[in-house]
């Protein structure tokens, strides 16, 4: 009865593993263990990676295409030229009257965060700095360097804060970072925008310059 068997009853794990080796490196060698197994077709079929979301985790609404953001938060929406399209968009309701998110996924130039395949998150709601506040809202060991943007006054911070804004209703808010790392932050036509990254002020006014 033994030698009457076509393929054996079970399979040890050790050799199930080994098999499953063998079909990721060689075609022809997956169909010969697929039929040996008894299986009439075997697909492995790896997910892409330009279609895994990175931003996801970072708890920025929405996600939405450029033209939705356009029309949802009520201003116009920069994208910086010297980054190009973002990777994911994002739209939240909840801060100030919306707020726009632009996320990017780390590569060559734009280094990994906190969040490592996460380049660079830019954020864009409407708002004023509250500057009195917002400089009473970092850690001690925190520099903040004033700078200008396209000609408008920003601030580069060296670590995670809290963004104390006012609405254009006179409200305020706080933001607070999404990623431990450096922020560039300016106001661009009753617009606030915020810049993450882990690139040196120098780089990231280069990119926020590309947004006029």
């Amino acid at each position: 009865l033994l030698g009457g068997l076509r393929r054996p009853a079970f399979v040890p794990v050790a050799a199930v593993v080994a098999a499953c080796a063998v079909l990721i490196a060689s075609p022809g060698a997956r169909d010969a263990v697929a039929d040996f197994l008894g299986f009439e077709e075997v697909r492995i079929t790896p997910e892409p990676p330009g279609d895994r979301v990175v931003g996801g985790e970072l708890g920025l609404g929405e996600r939405v295409s450029l033209s939705e953001s356009q029309s949802l938060a009520g201003f116009e929406v920069l994208v910086p030229e010297a980054l190009g399209p973002p990777d994911e968009l994002y739209f939240d309701e909840h801060v100030a009257d919306g707020q726009v998110a632009l996320v990017y996924r780390a590569r060559p130039g734009l280094p990994g965060t906190s969040h490592r395949r996460v380049g660079a998150v830019i954020t864009q709601f409407s708002a004023l700095f509250d500057r009195p506040v917002y400089q009473k809202s970092v850690q001690f060991d925190t520099t903040i360097t004033e700078v200008r943007v396209n000609g408008n006054r920003g601030y580069y911070v060296d670590q995670p804060h809290q963004l104390v804004y006012i609405e254009p209703g006179g409200e305020s808010g706080v933001h607070l970072s999404r990623l431990s790392a450096a922020s560039l932050i300016w106001e661009q036509d009753g617009v606030l925008i915020r810049l993450e990254s882990e690139l040196s002020l120098q780089e990231s006014l280069q990119i926020a310059q590309s947004m006029s």
